[in-house]
């Protein structure tokens, strides 16, 4: 069985994470081919080896699957007006985001080598976001300050083994609670207090199948007769990578500060309230197949047995998130490139953003 430790292995050095809440399923046929060769047994005995020493430490990687599904929350976010808001008529927007979860602690190489686990992660979403002044709808609900906002975008790429899907949608409302002051070509312009909330979902996922080619396992002393010898071949698919779904809902304050018509600084605040799930996979399986020691298969073809290796983890990411922003945008007349960065204190996380589109 020592081959079997193969799978392990890859799973250890693709995901680059180690292994998490590990589940070993093995089992064997009940045919005469295998009879008396190949007993539940071994199959426990090896099952216990593989659990024990080192793969005892490494337990469920809660920190990473959390950190990973903040990330994803972090990044949500795209293709934000925060800044613009108080346009005339519409605002549209492309966005691309960025989430990283970083580590709370300083000894990381540590932790990992100790608990195979810590918190870190990354996100990423990309939306087109329209938004509409209610009041040229002609709908006078608040005199010219409440805007509804709705984006979305889905991404997906399958290229050789590996699979990524991206989708992000979003809706909100936002209501100009200080109206911009004075002319909009004054040298200097405040452009008023916007406050707003709504609803994010952002979905990361990523997958990697690859096959690790035939496994051996030699069976020695075993069968009909002392000096008869077997092995157990198999040759497992393995996944590996994420799946991630945020459900945000963001209560903000922004206000900017337009400069010479052409450079506009953004700063705001606010709390991020999320739910979801997110999932970490690793896993392998194969049928098993019994062959004697000149090579030959014992059986027919439906003389085998199974294995199954589950390493894979799940969580939820942080529920409540405060943050803090701030961005740096050009404007060549109503087409605003933007930066913004997002920093959650207390979490050790931050959202990159980059945006461009039409504010009229």
């Amino acid at each position: 069985m020592k081959k079997l430790s193969a799978i392990i292995l890859a799973l250890m050095i693709f995901t680059s994470i180690e292994l998490f809440a590990l589940e070993i399923d093995i089992k064997l046929p009940s045919t005469a081919a295998w009879s008396g060769i190949v007993t539940q047994t071994d199959i426990d005995s090896f099952k216990t080896q593989l659990i024990s020493d080192d793969l005892a430490k490494l337990g469920h990687q809660n920190k990473l699957a959390t950190g990973f599904g903040n990330a994803v929350a972090y990044s949500a976010n795209s293709a934000s007006f925060s800044g613009y808001e108080g346009y005339d008529i519409f605002a549209f927007m492309w966005g691309l985001a960025v989430g990283v979860k970083l580590p709370s602690s300083t000894g990381i190489g540590d932790n990992f080598k100790d608990e195979q686990d810590f918190d870190f992660g990354l996100g990423a979403s990309t939306a087109f976001n329209l938004g509409i002044n209610l009041t040229a709808l002609g709908l006078d609900l608040l005199p010219n300050r409440l805007y509804m906002n709705i984006k979305g975008s889905k991404l997906s790429s399958d290229v050789e083994d590996w699979s990524f899907k991206m989708t992000t949608f979003g809706m909100g409302l936002n209501y100009q609670v200080v109206d911009r002051g004075g002319d909009r070509f004054k040298l200097f312009k405040w452009t008023g207090l916007s406050v707003g909330t709504g609803f994010l979902y952002n979905r990361n996922k990523l997958i990697f199948n690859y096959e690790l080619g035939t496994q051996r396992y030699d069976i020695a002393g075993a069968g009909p007769t002392p000096t008869n010898n077997y092995q157990l071949r198999f040759t497992p698919d393995t996944q590996f990578g994420l799946d991630v779904k945020t459900y945000t809902i963001p209560i903000e304050a922004s206000t900017s500060v337009r400069l010479l018509w052409l450079f506009n600084f953004t700063f705001g605040a606010g709390l991020d309230l999320t739910f979801g799930s997110s999932k970490i996979i690793a896993k392998a399986e194969s049928d098993v197949y019994l062959y004697d020691s000149s090579g030959v298969q014992q059986g027919g073809p439906n003389d085998k047995g199974t294995a199954i290796i589950d390493g894979s983890t799940s969580d939820k990411p942080t529920f409540l998130n405060p943050k803090i922003m701030a961005g740096f945008g050009i404007c060549l007349g109503p087409l605003p490139i933007d930066v913004r960065i997002t920093y959650y204190p207390g979490r050790n996380g931050i959202a990159a953003n980059i945006g461009t589109g039409i504010v009229w």
